[in-house]
């Protein structure tokens, strides 16, 4: 079970990935050359304005929801004890449980 929520949840960032090398592939493409080598700061600033503008529109959102997805099926999957606290120190305190046993 563990497996195949790890399995999909790589296949989803896997996809995505794809799909942002597409992307950029794309942004890249219509870069203006003669632009470039007249006022080079100017248009690839509109370049980074682009890339930025496509993964916070398009990418943050679509991981977030990905990344919220893995973390629902961990926390559903009985192979793994989340435990349901806000203390920060508990992943100290578990590691030393185990080191004790």
């Amino acid at each position: 079970m563990l497996d195949k929520i790890i399995h999909t949840h790589l296949d989803a960032m896997e996809a995505i990935e794809d799909n942002l090398e597409a992307d950029l592939e794309a942004i890249i493409s219509k870069i203006d050359v003669e632009m470039a080598m007249e006022l080079p700061e100017i248009e690839m600033q509109g370049v980074a304005q682009d890339i930025e503008d496509m993964l916070i529109d398009k990418y943050f959102e679509q991981a977030v929801k990905e990344g919220k997805k893995f973390a629902q099926a961990v926390r559903k999957s009985k192979e793994i004890i989340v435990p349901d606290t806000t203390d920060p120190k508990l992943n100290e305190a578990l590691a030393s449980d185990k080191h004790q046993d």
